[in-house]
């Protein structure tokens, strides 16, 4: 184990009063990892269990951060969904953030995940399939502004749309709408991370943001919208425009702290937030409320 890991477990908010637990869970992983073991069945979010490959960096770092890597924004999930509720998952790769959500939803919910590439994709269905989440509808395409075909770079941890003839592996894969995709169905909240091509997906939901559908959206910023010829000021001004404000979560407080502009490229090496909350202006009162209750 690195030292950067181990300062990692000791530091990282999920792991506070059970830090040493979870470095013995970090250790038994390297022990397993050497022995050549191929998975770990992880135990999290009230039973809800994830099958960590132990060449997948996702499941190092849920078993790093005691099942909540992306702390505050996952809590946030954790006091704002309810039994009954739906939620959106694009980009799911291996489902962490869906298996959260089944975690918070029952037999009760229902959960739309979309994952094109062909080895996360395998992953999320397994996970579905070890926990019997019967409510999860696996939707293995892209997601974009128009429906049709695209060429999707195949990296298992970081895949993302071609955006300019880009090198390494890749496959066509199917492109659907938002809009088209999930006519009729409301949706409690959504995440988004797709690697820098959230405003061509958005773009594909044009219908379901002018009804705040839904009225709470997880999204990624690293930087990489500018791949697709867009900086992030633009992307979240046009967000804005379509009646979504940004925030970021105190979990503690349990308080959304609504953001002026959006966070810098590289803003999570900088101590800022590396994901933000898209929230329908005209949903504020009501979101506010269920993350207090």
């Amino acid at each position: 184990m690195r030292i950067d890991d181990f300062r990692g477990i000791l530091s990282h908010r999920a792991n506070r009063g059970r830090w040493l637990r979870t470095l013995g869970r970090a250790v038994s992983w390297q022990i397993r990892t050497r022995l050549s073991r191929p998975y770990l069945d992880l135990t999290m979010f009230d039973g809800i269990k994830m099958r960590c490959h132990f060449d997948s960096s996702i499941a190092r770092e849920m078993i790093y951060n005691n099942g909540l890597p992306d702390y505050d924004e996952m809590r946030f999930f954790q006091h704002y969904l309810r039994p009954g509720d739906a939620f959106l998952d694009v980009g799911a790769n291996e489902g962490i953030y869906t298996l959260l959500a089944a975690s918070r939803l029952g037999k009760s919910g229902s959960i739309d995940s979309f994952e094109p590439n062909p080895g996360p994709l395998a992953r999320l269905r397994e996970n579905i399939a070890l926990n019997g989440l019967d409510a999860v509808r696996v939707h293995p395409v892209a997601v974009g502004a128009e429906p049709g075909t695209v060429r999707f770079m195949l990296d298992d941890q970081r895949s993302h749309i071609d955006a300019a003839s880009e090198h390494g592996e890749s496959a066509e894969v199917s492109m659907v709408r938002l809009d088209d995709e999930l006519s009729g169905r409301r949706y409690a909240a959504g995440k988004m991370d797709i690697e820098g091509a959230e405003p061509l997906a958005m773009r594909g939901a044009e219908r379901m943001l002018s009804e705040a559908n839904p009225p709470v959206w997880l999204l990624e910023v690293q930087g990489h919208v500018a791949r697709y010829g867009l900086s992030e000021e633009e992307f979240f001004d046009w967000l804005a425009a379509h009646g979504y404000d940004l925030a970021t979560y105190d979990s503690e407080a349990r308080r959304l702290c609504y953001l002026d502009r959006a966070p810098a490229k590289g803003a999570a090496d900088r101590g800022r937030p590396a994901n933000v909350l898209a929230i329908a202006r005209a949903s504020r009162p009501d979101v506010e409320a269920r993350v207090r209750a």
